[in-house]
């Protein structure tokens, strides 16, 4: 494997300079935290998703039990992340559900700088890249990234959306309007928003309305104005694949082909 180590972020150079690590299997957060001085304990908290407590150069790092599996592994991640890069001293740190998000990397805060660290922990793009093979982001190809390192679907998708050539973004839509939003780095975001609420033309409103867990529309092109408001949108076409979350939420992932 070829790997441009000056361009390892910190998350990937622990993997691959300290565990030698080349593939997605072998990403144990458990044995990576263990060794790192932390213990994991899985544990139902009450207004968090995960905590870090840190006494005499050790730490415990616990975690909501009632959330997803993959989502527990993304707030380890995340409490690796304030280990190496935050802590000060003994002391507790609490991170709540928005502060362990993956939608929240974009911001400049301790809370995203650990989202950003853990995602680069779980979803490395030194081994991300090859498992996609320059393929477009679609909805398909995030749910295969996810199963094959064990990463949630949000996650995955804001990390496909990042490393995709052209302009993409990952959206959340619920019956209220849109949740959160990711962008990637050569979106217009100038120019073009995505919009606030589900065309009712699309395909993902009967998704949102009547779909069931991880049912999904095709890849497909739809109108520009049905996912963006900004200057001439209706000229255009958009690439989007959708997927229903919840009982009420779907993400979407749309790519403009201007």
């Amino acid at each position: 494997m070829l790997i441009d180590t000056a361009r390892l972020s910190q998350a990937e150079a622990l993997l691959w300079r300290r565990y030698g690590i080349t593939r997605p299997d072998e990403i144990d957060l458990d044995a990576i935290a263990h060794d790192l001085g932390l213990t994991v304990r899985r544990r139902l908290l009450n207004g968090a998703d995960a905590r870090l407590v840190a006494v005499d150069g050790r730490g415990i790092v616990t975690v909501n039990n009632q959330t997803h599996p993959k989502r527990q592994r993304f707030s380890i991640g995340h409490e690796i992340g304030h280990w190496l890069r935050d802590r000060g001293g003994d002391g507790l740190t609490a991170c709540s559900k928005s502060d362990v998000s993956p939608a929240n990397q974009k911001a400049k805060s301790v809370e995203a700088d650990a989202n950003v660290f853990s995602s680069d922990l779980i979803l490395p793009p030194y081994l991300v890249g090859p498992a996609i093979r320059n393929r477009p982001p679609t909805v398909d190809l995030v749910l295969e990234i996810s199963d094959l390192f064990n990463a949630s679907i949000p996650a995955t998708a804001i990390r496909a959306v990042r490393m995709a050539t052209g302009p993409a973004a990952v959206v959340v839509h619920t019956v209220s309007g849109k949740k959160w939003w990711f962008e990637n780095f050569v979106w217009p975001s100038s120019d073009y928003r995505i919009v606030q609420d589900v065309h009712h033309d699309s395909p993902t409103m009967d998704l949102l309305y009547g779909g069931s867990a991880r049912d999904k529309t095709r890849d497909q092109r739809e109108r520009g104005d049905r996912w963006l408001v900004g200057r001439d949108a209706q000229k255009f076409d958009v690439q989007v694949q959708s997927i229903q979350r919840q009982s009420d939420a779907v993400l979407t992932i749309v790519r403009l082909l201007r």
